[in-house]
């Protein structure tokens, strides 16, 4: 059984380490103008099992290349996170909040 509103919180606090530890006030303020927006969309989506399995399997490959200080393939295998996170309805989403 999936537990959509766990995979939300661990998903939110995972992308947020990487704004933490920046340590930029820059992106700190850019995370605060979106993150509530962003958060508002997402609970709008429903996640499949399947969906959720993958992205968290993503994060763990990215946390392992970070482990192994491998900082090239973290920026490549973030462009396919990334991009297979934006199914069809978040575009639409994304569309008329813009």
């Amino acid at each position: 059984e999936r537990d959509t509103q766990a995979y939300l919180k661990l998903d939110h606090d995972f992308h947020y380490v990487f704004v933490k530890y920046a340590d930029n006030k820059y992106i700190s303020q850019a995370h605060l103008l979106i993150s509530a927006r962003l958060l508002a969309i997402r609970y709008r989506l429903d996640f499949t099992a399947e969906y959720i399995t993958s992205s968290n399997r993503g994060h763990a490959t990215i946390l392992d290349m970070l482990k192994n200080n491998n900082v090239e393939g973290v920026c490549n295998f973030i462009t396919h996170h990334i991009g297979s996170g934006f199914t069809e309805r978040a575009r639409k989403l994304l569309a008329l909040k813009a």
